[in-house]
């Protein structure tokens, strides 16, 4: 199992930089999320559908996910995430978000779909950093010189991962084609293969 992926404060591009990693590299890459189980139990109970109104897809609207909600009781998404996510946490395990991720890869490996990379996009934790690392995965920290890189919040998932000697540095300081294209060619260096032509 060859395994990435992406951490970095808000806004630091971790999304835009898993974008077209398959083509780029000219694989079969499969995106993943710790957070997907929250998405869709707070869409649940939002009353959200998942097919027409994911969360997940709405989300992407940064001033959705940063505005009171009126079916969150005031809440903003990103806090009815959060703290969705302690109650997961203290609830059914400090380690429950990995282990579905865990799951994931494995119904995945277990189909008849080939897949060379599985890029995890929302690495928030030392627990998940240390995790992809115990695989021999790559930890990638995002890092975008315009952006205030103090935590805008208190809040465990919102602290910055701490950088081990074998994880990897991404600049994002141009366009978001150019980071694409520095994330592909990031991960071709790991791999030990050519890299992409700008």
């Amino acid at each position: 199992m060859k395994l990435i992926a992406f951490t970095g404060p808000r806004g630091s591009g971790k999304n835009t930089a898993a974008e077209n990693l398959g083509a780029s590299l000219d694989a079969t890459v499969a995106l993943l999320a710790f957070a997907t189980p929250l998405y869709e139990g707070l869409s649940s109970i939002m009353g959200l559908c998942p097919i027409a109104d994911s969360l997940e897809y709405l989300c992407e609207d940064r001033e959705f996910k940063e505005a009171p909600n009126a079916r969150l009781q005031g809440l903003s998404p990103r806090q009815g995430l959060q703290r969705l996510g302690d109650w997961v946490r203290e609830n059914l395990g400090q380690d429950y978000l990995i282990r579905a991720v865990e799951q994931r890869i494995a119904e995945i490996e277990d189909s008849q779909f080939r897949t060379d990379l599985f890029a995890i996009t929302d690495l928030r934790t030392e627990s998940e950093a240390a995790w992809v690392r115990q695989h021999n995965g790559l930890v990638i920290h995002m890092i975008r010189g315009d952006l205030d890189i103090s935590p805008s919040s208190t809040h465990s998932t919102e602290q910055r991962v701490a950088f081990h000697e074998s994880d990897a540095a991404l600049f994002n300081n141009g366009s978001p084609d150019e980071l694409r294209i520095s994330a592909a060619n990031l991960v071709l260096h790991w791999l030990g293969l050519p890299k992409v032509a700008a």
